[in-house]
């Protein structure tokens, strides 16, 4: 009966051994999740956007409205809001004409700016709202900030409005 109940019940030693082993497991994935992280600046540094990286902020610090324009997949859409927040910008808007862009940009970048609970960046589509009153970056769709226009006509909540995909003429960008 003693062996019988040794056996149900978990010893000292076993306890140890099995802490150890979630330790273990969570080191791994720690440099895993690092290795991720590294990889991931690497990439970030070799977009074309980002030796503009220092002009395109102080352009904005100095011009009420800037141009950028450049190649599909240099960075544009996910590099410049977060320029802006390294900088220092809050309540930064980025429209998007579609919203799956909107999700898939927020959710882009806030794995790259390792936001894991979405509490700074944010979307915010018809129906659908995904942000706090932390957010420093939303990505909205162009008809959700005309709809806000009606309400606050100098979009005073925010400070940066980036229309992103503006070449996709519609009637709403119009």
């Amino acid at each position: 009966c003693d062996l019988e109940d040794r056996q149900k019940h978990l010893t000292r030693k076993k306890m140890e051994e099995f802490r150890n082993i979630i330790l273990l497991y969570l080191n791994f994935m720690q440099k895993k999740d690092f290795e991720k992280l590294k990889k991931l600046r690497k990439t970030q540094s070799e977009l074309p956007i980002a030796q503009y990286k220092d002009e395109i902020v102080n352009t904005l610090n100095d011009n009420n409205i800037v141009l950028i324009s450049g190649d599909t997949g240099c960075g544009k859409s996910t590099q410049v809001p977060q320029f802006l927040m390294q900088a220092g910008y809050n309540n930064v808007a980025c429209t998007q004409p579609r919203r799956i862009a909107c999700i898939s940009l927020c959710k882009r970048v806030s794995f790259e700016t390792l936001d894991e609970y979405g509490s700074q960046i944010g979307y915010q589509i018809r129906f659908e709202r995904r942000r706090t009153e932390h957010t420093r970056i939303v990505f909205l769709t162009e008809g959700l900030l005309l709809r806000q226009i009606n309400t606050d006509a100098t979009l005073s909540s925010y400070y940066v409005v980036i229309l992103d995909e503006i070449h996709e003429r519609h009637l709403h960008t119009d």
